[in-house]
């Protein structure tokens, strides 16, 4: 292993799973906005 490559290999492991739990935020946010306009919600 070069360390170049184990640095780049991380910083993509790192990006893809903040990105997933960006996307996985956003999903939950989108619900709770839904369920504040239904006014199930306070």
């Amino acid at each position: 292993y070069r360390t170049k490559d184990v640095h780049e290999f991380i910083r993509t492991r790192f990006a893809e799973v903040e990105e997933r739990a960006a996307k996985r935020k956003e999903k939950e946010a989108r619900k709770a906005e839904r369920r504040r306009k239904r006014g199930l919600f306070p």
